[in-house]
């Protein structure tokens, strides 16, 4: 009788996530996630035609969870300035808990020659976020909290979610989390 795994797709996702946390993309094969999902390779490509297809899953449930706790944060009744600071530093934090994937999804559609994929996915992973940070500081320009003129706030929603990008790269959490803050304060 065939091994029964309960809910093994998720099993599988968590266990590719870990793994590609820990090990990163180039140092993990399918083989691999299969042993230590705990099923055969063979089942393993039931579910996903290849490691890259798994990965870019794995990845984006992991934006579609950012983006579930910054839609959590945008209904706090908490001031809009501290609302952004929150939700940015949200944003950053998770990146951090990639350690690096995206970095690494990036490198891997550039090898496969897929711009027209790479600017499209990248663009649906910012673009929710993005639109998330556009409406708390519209309706902080509307409270009168945010100085900026209403024309500046798509790039300037965009400069903040690629600002948690770069910031990852460059500071400590700590420092990374005050900058932000300090960012957020200059726009009041």
């Amino acid at each position: 009788m065939p091994k029964v795994i309960k809910d093994i797709d998720k099993k599988i996702l968590t266990t590719a996530e870990e793994l590609f946390k820990e090990k990163g993309y180039e140092n993990v094969d399918m083989r691999f996630i299969a042993k230590t999902t705990g099923i055969a390779v063979g089942t393993l490509y039931n579910y996903y035609k290849n490691k890259f297809d798994l990965f870019s899953i794995v990845l984006e449930n992991s934006w579609n969870r950012t983006l579930k706790k910054c839609e959590e944060i945008e209904d706090e009744k908490v001031n809009y300035d501290e609302k952004l600071i929150k939700i940015l530093s949200t944003i950053y934090e998770d990146i951090i808990n990639r350690k690096g994937m995206g970095s690494q999804f990036m490198r891997e559609l550039h090898k496969r020659d897929k711009e027209k994929e790479t600017n499209e996915k990248m663009k649906n992973f910012g673009q929710k976020n993005s639109e998330i940070i556009k409406r708390v500081i519209l309706k902080g320009i509307k409270a009168g909290v945010f100085k900026e003129e209403e024309e500046f706030i798509e790039h300037m929603a965009y400069d903040l979610l690629m600002l948690c990008v770069h910031l990852r790269n460059k500071y400590e959490k700590e420092d990374a989390i005050k900058y932000i803050k300090y960012r957020v304060k200059r726009m009041c």
